[in-house]
């Protein structure tokens, strides 16, 4: 079986970008081959479905928020996940950005990082993470539709998304959050991804060879999208997530799993 991982990050425009890593696992070694950017939600959907090789098998690590709390869920007028899923497939961009800005007024704090504001996921919580209703530095808003739109797409092109799914399928897509990788390994956001390598290198969990896209990391976003590729890439293996889909991830705090049915969560790695 051929193991094919993707990081994808998403800029903090307000029509996003998206920038992508494309890795292949080759003798137990993660070799980085291409970093480049996806233009819309569409073109990355496809991008991602499951590959017409039989014997290859997708993992993508999206740097999105997947979900967000039950009770802005409510407000937004989903009562589920999926609910919410469909939402946004069929509510343009400006509608949904409406939509959202309309639930402000039962919430204080949207910019700062999430504790128990109820806007905020338990998953959330605990990568120290932001919640959707976050404006400035980035706009969250954006990337959540556009991200919602992304997994409806790519659901109908049978990819399989943890940890709603039930069952595992040949692709996958997970939610990261790089930002908790970079603190991990002791650094700050950058475009050092040389650095980034060395550095997980020698935690000794597996081995990732960047040498071919180093000169293409120029920008924040694409620096994100690596980390994103190394981080699903690294959860999956580490975790055995092909065999241990619907088990509880070793990460996970007994809150996020309670509610990961429709607050799904964050894939992380652990120091």
């Amino acid at each position: 079986m051929t193991l094919n991982f993707v990081g994808v990050d998403y800029s903090a425009a307000r029509q996003p970008n998206m920038y992508v890593t494309w890795g292949v696992m080759e003798q137990e070694v993660l070799r980085l081959i291409v970093t480049y950017r996806v233009a819309d939600s569409l073109e990355l959907a496809l991008f991602i479905r499951p590959m017409r090789e039989a014997d290859s098998m997708l993992w993508t690590g999206l740097d999105c928020p997947f979900s967000t709390s039950q009770d802005l869920m409510c407000r937004l007028g989903a009562k589920s996940w999926r609910e919410l899923l469909e939402l946004a497939a069929r509510t343009p961009r400006l509608l949904f950005l409406n939509l959202l800005e309309g639930t402000r007024r039962y919430y204080e704090d949207h910019e700062r990082k999430c504790g128990t504001m109820g806007f905020c996921r338990h998953t959330d919580q605990a990568v120290k993470g932001y919640g959707v209703l976050k404006r400035i530095n980035p706009n969250l808003g954006p990337m959540f539709h556009s991200g919602l739109q992304v997994l409806y797409t790519a659901h109908l092109l049978d990819s399989r998304i943890y940890p709603y799914d039930p069952e595992v399928g040949r692709a996958n897509l997970l939610e990261v959050y790089p930002s908790h990788t970079w603190a991990l390994l002791g650094m700050k956001r950058s475009t050092d991804v040389g650095e980034f390598v060395r550095r997980f290198n020698a935690r000794g969990e597996l081995q990732v060879c960047a040498d071919d896209i180093l000169p293409h990391v120029q920008t924040q976003d694409a620096a994100d999208s690596v980390v994103a590729c190394v981080t699903v890439a690294a959860c999956t293996l580490a975790y055995d997530l092909g065999a241990t889909w619907s088990q509880r991830p070793p990460f996970a705090n007994d809150e996020e799993w309670a509610h990961r049915a429709n607050e799904g969560l964050v894939v992380r790695l652990q120091r």
